[in-house]
């Protein structure tokens, strides 16, 4: 094998390896949410499903916290972004037991993830 494309075969090794790192980062991030919502149901949350572009606080059935209800906004990259960093501080008093997800590249795993599964 040449020299080239031994490091070729290297190279795509390593990205593979990326890969797997990244969908078992997002797979642990993801069933933190699942446990409480759902794509296509409510559970102890509000379903995901319709997520993006739906007022915060909108799906019918649900009954939100007063800090939920509370809010104007539309769910977005964005929006969500802000959110699953410190639900508090967007929502105070809401009734989530979630702390948020410090590291900026994970929450946008996580929501590229959300994407992908809500279509």
């Amino acid at each position: 094998m040449s020299v080239r494309r031994g490091l070729a075969v290297l190279a795509l090794g390593l990205i593979a390896t990326d890969a797997v790192a990244d969908d078992a980062t997002v797979k642990r991030l993801y069933d933190r949410c699942e446990g409480c919502h759902s794509p296509d149901r409510n559970r102890t949350g509000p379903m995901l499903g319709g997520l993006f572009g739906r007022s915060a606080g909108g799906v019918k059935d649900f009954d939100y916290s007063a800090a939920m209800a509370s809010l104007t906004f539309q769910w977005d990259e964005q929006s969500l972004s802000r959110f699953l960093e410190n639900p508090q501080a967007v929502a105070p008093g809401n009734k989530m037991e979630f702390r948020g997800i410090d590291n900026a590249a994970e929450r946008r795993e996580l929501i590229e993830h959300l994407r992908r599964l809500l279509r």
